[in-house]
């Protein structure tokens, strides 16, 4: 469906636009005052235009036209036209083929173009035994080509905007659309942070530690789930924090005594982490209830300060 219609746009794009080449050219290249010159307008346009005029006898002044003809083939859907004209030069100085109007019809639309003034210069070889002779030069630009728009280009590049905006408007609803899906797929969490830990730590289990690599994972899991608690009923951020700086923002916000009781896990995971500390079994279920203590007991006291919040005046009133 997307190939078809970028060929439908392209085809009325190509359709809207008119376009002709011409070429000029001056032969012979040496010739003496008083000889006879040829001048040809070669032009190329497609089988959709026809050419309605040529240049006049008078476009040629200051020379004598004595004489004109016209060819003209076919090459594919395109035409060849070669319009010759036999000229005579009388002057050693510049001369000047005053500006050309070409006239075309194109689906019954016209245009005019203009050939820009063609200059035709001689200059003297400067040679004994061709005495009288001279070299007959063009110094305008021989080459032109010109085009024009017709007249539905405006609707083609309507119907181009339009068709853009309609494609860019089904991508962006079906975008939405498929985001809503995911988030309607995606079951939204309905426990509170303090279930949420509780079920992580419930998974835990001091059985799980057989090797190094397996008690470093479950001093991992234990610090990482009290961390990403604090994290959600305080500041985002403490997950990210190092026990440093997890101690001073818990004293910052529940007193020395929960700083205490936070070093007492993150301080033991460090060192099974970091410095090899291999406790025995029995510490490693006393670390991961003190986790859960102290989870509950942060929850705990977020409850009581939410109570003792002082009310509103008008709740009191109540």
């Amino acid at each position: 469906m997307t190939k078809r219609l970028v060929i439908i746009v392209w085809a009325l794009l190509i359709s809207s636009v008119f376009s002709f080449e011409a070429e000029r050219r001056v032969t012979p290249d040496i010739g003496s005052l008083g000889d006879e010159i040829f001048y040809e307008i070669n032009l190329s346009y497609t089988d959709s235009e026809s050419l309605l005029n040529i240049p006049a006898a008078t476009d040629f002044l200051p020379f004598e036209l004595k004489d004109s003809k016209i060819k003209k083939h076919k090459e594919g859907d395109v035409w060849i036209v070669s319009l010759q004209y036999i000229l005579t030069l009388f002057s050693i100085e510049d001369s000047v083929i005053p500006t050309q109007s070409l006239r075309f019809n194109s689906n019954n639309r016209f245009y005019t173009t203009e050939l820009k003034p063609f200059v035709i210069t001689l200059k003297s070889l400067l040679k004994t035994d061709e005495e009288g002779k001279y070299k007959i030069e063009s110094v305008s630009k021989p080459y032109v080509l010109n085009i024009y728009w017709k007249g539905y280009l405006k609707p083609v590049l309507l119907l181009l905007f339009l068709g853009v905006l309609i494609f860019f408007g089904i991508w962006y609803y079906l975008k939405q659309k498929q985001v809503k899906e995911t988030e309607d797929f995606v079951p939204k969490e309905t426990r509170t942070p303090l279930q949420i830990s509780l079920d992580s730590f419930a998974g835990l289990n001091a059985s799980m530690v057989q090797d190094d690599t397996s008690l470093k994972l479950f001093y991992l899991m234990v610090t990482e789930i009290t961390k990403h608690y604090l994290g959600a009923v305080y500041d985002k951020h403490v997950p990210e924090m190092t026990t440093t700086e997890a101690l001073r923002f818990m004293r910052s916000q529940l007193g020395e005594a929960f700083e205490k009781k936070l070093n007492a896990i993150l301080g033991q995971s460090d060192l099974v982490k970091f410095a090899r500390f291999q406790p025995r079994n029995d510490v490693n279920i006393e670390v991961l209830e003190k986790a859960i203590n102290f989870v509950k007991a942060v929850d705990e006291k977020i409850v009581v300060e939410i109570s003792e919040e002082p009310k509103a005046p008008e709740e009191v009133s109540q």
